[in-house]
């Protein structure tokens, strides 16, 4: 089995129940707002500023959430990565200062380029937020 994803309806189709770490940005903040092991809160999305991207993981569940927001709309998936390979993840440096880190799943795909004859090269297809470290 693959690691897959879903483009969700709307906001409330969130979860509230357990909890997620992950952060979302306000549109009038100069940083994101970091949240650990807490309930996702639909009222995040529903005022003014409002949330200009959102990500969050649930790390019990291995379900990972994207938010973003363009022209007005939010843009909602829900990525299930429980099958996904651990060579699939990648850790980013968040915070030089502090050494603070944060993981993404990364999925790419092997496809035929004309431009290499023919030859598969691999190109990505997505990534997905995995959490602090």
């Amino acid at each position: 089995m693959q690691a897959s994803y879903q483009r969700l309806n709307s906001i409330d189709e969130l979860p509230t129940e357990g909890v997620v770490d992950g952060y979302y940005w306000l549109s009038n903040s100069p940083q994101p707002t970091i949240i650990h092991q807490q309930p996702i809160q639909p009222d995040w999305f529903r005022r003014l500023p409002f949330v200009v991207e959102a990500n969050f993981y649930a790390p019990t569940e291995r379900i990972s959430y994207q938010v973003k927001n363009i022209d007005g709309d939010y843009l909602i998936l829900r990525f299930d990565l429980r099958s996904l390979p651990a060579t699939d993840r990648k850790e980013y440096l968040l915070d030089e200062t502090a050494n603070r880190r944060y993981c993404m799943a990364e999925v790419w795909q092997e496809v035929a380029d004309d431009n290499l004859e023919g030859m598969t090269t691999l190109v990505p297809v997505w990534s997905a937020f995995m959490g602090f470290l």
